[in-house]
């Protein structure tokens, strides 16, 4: 009887496992720290958004025609990056649905997945793309200045991780990024 509970309830278990993943669920790899003046990341407020690797923060770089997106990585910080809530302003929540804007001078666009030949699976819209999650702590509690946290994509299932690439930004999902990639990474050779 004890060994039938048991293999019964192993087989619950792996029914449970494999539901799970085909359910989809995201890939969270942390690898940002958030940076703000404040004590909660707040909706429609720019923050400085740095890699936990080489501590540099996500920015707009132009890449040229063989790099993809227009990201890349600055040692001089600054307010770069702003999060907007699908649910209107105040603090952003950890699992809820937000959009990320890049400045661009004064100004900036918002991050969207999109399919492309070189790079990361990233493009620029004028308007707010709620595809993104940050994860990294409990969902529905406020994202805090100094949180290291994971960028989600709902449309890849994946999170986006520094990682070595040899043209473009370093972004890549973390499903594409190897361990040679990531030791490169961390041996912080000149990041584009």
């Amino acid at each position: 009887m004890k060994r039938m509970t048991a293999a019964v309830l192993g087989a619950v278990v792996m029914v449970a496992s494999a539901t799970a993943m085909a359910g989809g669920e995201p890939t969270v790899e942390t690898g940002f720290k958030v940076v703000t003046g404040g004590t909660n990341l707040v909706s429609d407020t720019a923050f400085d958004l740095q890699n936990t690797v080489s501590g540099s923060s996500l920015t707009y770089k132009r890449q040229g025609s063989l790099g993809g997106i227009n990201l890349g990585w600055n040692g001089t910080h600054g307010n770069y990056v702003t999060v907007k809530r699908q649910n209107g302003g105040g603090n952003v929540l950890y699992g809820e649905p937000v959009a990320l804007k890049v400045r661009v001078g004064s100004d900036g666009n918002w991050l969207k997945y999109e399919h492309r030949s070189q790079g990361i699976n990233l493009n620029w819209d004028k308007s707010p793309q709620y595809e993104w999650i940050i994860k990294g702590g409990a969902d529905g509690q406020p994202v805090k200045a100094g949180d290291t946290i994971a960028i989600v994509s709902t449309k890849e299932n994946d999170s986006v991780i520094y990682c070595y690439r040899a043209n473009g930004a370093w972004l890549k999902w973390s499903k594409d990024c190897s361990r040679a990639e990531r030791e490169l990474a961390k041996r912080n050779a000149p990041s584009r």
